[in-house]
């Protein structure tokens, strides 16, 4: 008997998959033409037997190989390395809570979370050599923070995980904080409620002048005011493409440095941080998330708020969530 050049072992997260739809996600240079030929002949077998595309896949069934491929998730880096931007070692630092069903990270800023060269790509690098239970799961998004926009970024660790979060997500049973400086003087508390339309060829998310639109909603909390800015807390209620950055440009308040939605150019870059996270739902009580903000940051509240402001700002966190 001709000997399988490789053999993979199915994980809990391929359990009841066709076989089919595990090679596609597992091996990417594969297309389905080709899959379907190597089942065919029995280049691919299922615990050494032949099967067809519809078979389905078990947790810790073998799948043979009778050619040569790279393991799972080798494709995650480039051929010469440089979408790898984050050295592995830095980016398991940037975890701040991992379970069996998600890992939150502490994204940097100029970081973006989807496509080529992204977070994303990174941390299903940082999966395949960490992890070899899993032939079709990749880790991926639950939402997603904006390049400049720093904070807590979940990513679905399993299937569960991602079915879990994407359900509590749609429910509003996750609360967000999120932490940033605007122009102007907001001197209440506010509740925006625009509908905003995302307009894909610029990039960028609007008021809708018509009746099409999704409704979004953001609570809005100042903290302190000085030289004409705004340091508040956003408690997003929907979650809109540049739903804080639209929403604050529309009620007259842009984020400050946010040159693309009309902020002022004071800062080198908007200040957004997604500083705290919390699950309101009994049936996954891990507690609060909370991400530090990056120490630059820090530095621009500071100069503008003075050393108050930091204190000011962790106490009405705290009030918030009483």
């Amino acid at each position: 008997m001709k000997k399988a050049t490789n053999v993979f072992t199915a994980g809990e997260n391929d359990d009841g998959k066709r076989i089919d739809r595990v090679l596609l996600q597992a091996f990417p240079q594969l297309t389905r033409g080709n899959i379907f030929r190597a089942l065919r002949k029995g280049l691919i077998t299922l615990n050494g037997k032949k099967c067809t595309p519809e078979t389905r896949v078990h947790a810790h069934d073998s799948i043979l190989v009778f050619f040569s491929i790279n393991k799972p998730g080798s494709t995650a880096s480039s051929s010469n390395g440089d979408d790898i931007k984050v050295p592995l070692r830095e980016l398991c630092n940037m975890i701040i809570y991992e379970d069996e069903h998600i890992i939150a990270f502490n994204k940097p800023r100029g970081l973006v979370v989807h496509g080529h060269g992204s977070l994303e790509y990174q941390v299903r690098f940082l999966w395949a050599e960490r992890n070899d239970h899993s032939l079709s799961f990749h880790p991926g998004p639950i939402h997603r923070l904006d390049r400049n926009t720093t904070g807590l970024q979940l990513f679905s660790a399993s299937i569960h995980g991602a079915r879990m979060f994407t359900r509590l997500f749609r429910e509003r049973k996750i609360q967000k904080i999120y932490i940033g400086v605007m122009d102007n003087l907001l001197k209440h508390d506010a509740v925006w409620e625009d509908v905003l339309v995302r307009n894909p060829a610029a990039r960028i998310t609007g008021n809708s002048k018509t009746s099409k639109g999704k409704t979004s909603i953001t609570k809005v909390f100042p903290v302190i005011s000085a030289d004409n800015h705004t340091l508040a807390l956003f408690l997003p209620r929907t979650g809109r493409t540049h739903q804080i950055r639209s929403q604050a440009a529309i009620h007259g308040f842009p984020l400050t440095g946010d040159i693309k939605y009309g902020g002022s150019r004071r800062f080198p870059w908007y200040l957004l941080h997604a500083g705290q996270l919390t699950v309101v739902d009994p049936q996954y009580p891990f507690g609060v998330l909370t991400a530090p903000m990056p120490a630059e940051s820090e530095k621009l509240l500071k100069n503008i708020f003075g050393e108050k402001s930091i204190a000011l700002l962790d106490k009405t966190i705290k009030n918030l969530n009483k």
